[in-house]
């Protein structure tokens, strides 16, 4: 599976340390706010008041307009004049996601089914898929190409074979067959054009999904696979025993980070053939739900509704003091942080001086 186009892509423990850390903070935002860089007329400094929501579930930027999803609405609004307006979501349920690559293109999906739209969520349309791929979920590729991920559905198993089959792996037809799972892919390209992608390794469906540099990682329930200079995929050793593997892949400038169940977060360097282990988010082993690296120092992981900072690659990880986060959206320089009744907005720290 090799992408043609070029990609763009554990707490600290002294107090002194966190203290300081949350001064820096404080007055980064505050020159952000002077600086212009967030201007909400009406609002709290460096924020943006939310509607009335059941628990959002995504949150996107792009072009300066916003948008939320819980499982019955979406709402949209300009940053700059905040005046959200609400609509009917065509996706109503618990999994729903939602992605713009411009203030009118974008998708939103729920469970198995995916909608797109050209008016900036006005108008939704279905998009339909082979009937033997079934959706896990999406993901913005380079070029602002889609990446659909899941699972094909592969030829019966016996008896003796289903009995030993893992978890996951499997899907029971109407008939009482049991057939083998896949990870698959479908790409739509931005002129238009569609590819299914079926990389023929791993077990069950593709979870998680990332590219940097012309390079490809993808999960499935217990495997990771990546992609080398040619092309072609391999599976770096030391992820660590099955019942920690991942929930969260990012990368970034060649490198690919992955972040599991229990907190911990590991790292795959340009070259290497194994995982190294970095810090944990925290301690408590839930699972990290969205990591993020802006460069290969620079990263955000959010879990148990902490969202936690890394200055050093994640080897480290530092929480911000945001209390029920219910989502993250990062942006090329920014970082949308959704609580329960707000979105503060972060700056990355001197991002665009060390792209």
């Amino acid at each position: 599976m090799a992408p043609q186009e070029s990609a763009e892509p554990t707490f600290s423990t002294r107090e002194v340390g966190a203290n300081m850390r949350r001064v820096i903070l404080f007055i980064q935002l505050s020159l952000y706010i002077i600086l212009g860089a967030v201007s909400v007329a009406g609002e709290e400094e460096g924020s943006i008041s939310v509607p009335r929501h059941d628990r959002i579930a995504s949150l996107c930027e792009k072009g300066g307009d916003l948008w939320l999803a819980d499982g019955r609405h979406i709402w949209h609004t300009s940053i700059a004049r905040i005046n959200w307006v609400a609509a009917n979501s065509p996706a109503e349920g618990r999994q729903v996601h939602v992605e713009f690559v411009s203030t009118s293109k974008g998708w939103i999906s729920r469970d198995d089914s995916l909608f797109e739209t050209q008016d900036g969520g006005s108008h939704w349309q279905k998009l339909s898929f082979p009937k033997t791929f079934s959706m896990w979920g999406f993901k913005i590729g380079p070029d602002d190409d889609l990446w659909v991920y899941g699972e094909n559905t592969g030829r019966a198993l016996t008896k003796s074979e289903f009995l030993k089959a893992p978890r996951y792996t499997t899907t029971e037809t109407a008939d009482g067959r049991h057939l083998m799972l896949h990870p698959a892919f479908r790409k739509y390209k931005a002129n238009g054009t569609k590819e299914d992608v079926r990389p023929g390794v791993g077990s069950g469906s593709a979870v998680a999904l990332a590219f940097t540099n012309g390079r490809v990682a993808f999960a499935d329930p217990w495997n990771i696979f990546v992609t080398n200079g040619n092309g072609s995929l391999f599976k770096p050793t030391n992820a660590g025993s099955q019942d920690v593997l991942p929930t969260a892949i990012a990368a970034s400038a060649g490198e690919f980070w992955f972040g599991n169940r229990d907190g911990a977060v590991k790292r795959l360097a340009p070259g290497s053939l194994d995982w190294t282990t970095l810090g944990s988010i925290y301690k408590s082993h839930s699972a990290v739900e969205q990591l993020f690296f802006y460069t290969t120092r620079d990263g955000y992981a959010l879990g148990n509704e902490r969202l936690y900072e890394s200055t050093d690659g994640g080897g480290s990880w530092f929480d911000l003091g945001f209390s029920k986060v219910e989502t993250a959206y990062f942006d090329s320089d920014k970082v949308f942080v959704l609580t329960a009744d707000k979105i503060t907005v972060l700056p990355v720290n001197n991002y665009n001086s060390r792209r």
